[in-house]
């Protein structure tokens, strides 16, 4: 955003620095002749789908959500919805089969079926949410409360998976009859009911969709070998299988847990996102003409998803202050281009001008 005035370089502009971490509050750089240069990329949205196991789109007035506007939100919706009360009801089920057919493994699948269809519940209502407009309260819309939703069913997945694993090593020691047949019956459902749950998502949806369909081909994988386990056991009497099973799924479960825990806590604390590079982004700035440095880079993301960058330019000397508003849109427009960054805050700085703002 700029400062831009109609004399040499004296306007206010001492202290270049502004909020790096609110509604952008830009008086310092703002447009004083109506061009319009606060308006966040607004105009540059682009689909930054919406959902997680971590779920979603909620936006800065960026209504783009669940894969895309239209009909990919209303086909993003209706799947979370239907995924949801099938997985629900499918733990439901496991849970009574793993007591009745005394397998850990079954058992250690429904908890993870139970904490999925807590996510997708949990999706499914932060899609319902992401289509309502910032408030002042939230100056950033509502993106944030998906990683809320990550954590709390990451803890749960963790501690039931430690209760499982706990289960599967006693058993180890202890072997108790399963009924294979049963497990086996189990295994088909869970392969066709999952199975079918990740034809609802596409490949090809955003990241939060991709996160949802990972999530669904590690239970469909976990299903699998269930299927075999219990055709093994059909033949052999080895009931410590069950348990060997179970503990090897619950670690899986839990280290894919552990990681997209650790995912959301450099999400919370501000990190670069990955894949992002600020020299790179520098780079691209520096090599659109009209722009005589960048500095004071900071690129943080909202929710995994939706990344917001703020950036110092320096102008060069004799710049015209009537094209910075068409210099700010080349900017933007190469930002959201090549690194997918949909808003950005620009603060313009003329020659000889000194920035005051510290680095952090």
């Amino acid at each position: 955003m700029s400062n831009e005035r109609r004399g040499p370089p004296s306007h206010d502009h001492k202290n270049c620095s502004h909020d790096h971490g609110s509604e952008h509050d830009h008086e310092s750089a703002h447009d004083q002749t109506g061009d319009a240069t606060d308006d966040h990329a607004h105009d540059e949205g682009i689909d930054h789908a919406g959902h997680h196991h971590h779920h979603h789109g909620f936006g800065h007035h960026h209504h783009h959500h669940g894969g895309g506007a239209g009909g990919d939100h209303g086909r993003v919706m209706k799947g979370l919805k239907l995924t949801f009360f099938l997985n629900l009801g499918f733990a439901i089920f496991e849970f009574i089969g793993g007591y009745l057919t005394n397998s850990v493994a079954v058992m250690s699948d429904a908890l993870h079926d139970l904490g999925d269809a807590m996510a997708l519940g949990l999706a499914w209502w932060f899609e319902k949410k992401s289509i309502q407009k910032a408030t002042p309260a939230y100056t950033y819309g509502y993106r944030r409360f998906s990683l809320l939703s990550s954590v709390f069913t990451g803890t749960i997945l963790l501690i039931g998976g430690v209760f499982v694993v706990r289960e599967a090593v006693t058993r180890l020691f202890e072997p108790e009859p399963v009924v294979a047949w049963g497990m086996l019956v189990m295994a088909i459902f869970g392969i066709a009911i999952n199975g079918w749950s990740l034809l609802q998502f596409s490949s090809q949806g955003g990241a939060s969709e991709r996160m949802v369909r990972l999530h669904l081909i590690e239970d469909v994988a976990g299903w699998i070998i269930l299927l075999f386990t219990a055709l093994v056991m059909q033949f052999v009497d080895w009931p410590w299988l069950d348990a060997i099973v179970a503990i090897g799924l619950s670690a899986w479960i839990m280290m894919n847990v552990v990681r997209q825990l650790v995912a959301v806590a450099a999400v919370f604390l501000q990190a670069l996102p990955a894949g992002l590079s600020v020299p790179k982004i520098e780079g691209v700035i520096r090599a659109i003409p009209g722009v005589a440095d960048c500095h004071h880079t900071h690129i943080w993301s909202l929710d995994g998803e939706k990344h917001i960058l703020t950036t110092h330019i320096r102008l060069p000397a004799g710049a015209d202050v009537a094209t910075l508003s068409e210099l700010k849109q080349k900017v933007k427009s190469q930002l959201q281009k090549k690194f997918a960054i949909v808003e950005a805050t620009i603060e313009f700085e003329f020659d000889g001008e000194a920035c005051e703002t510290p680095e952090h």
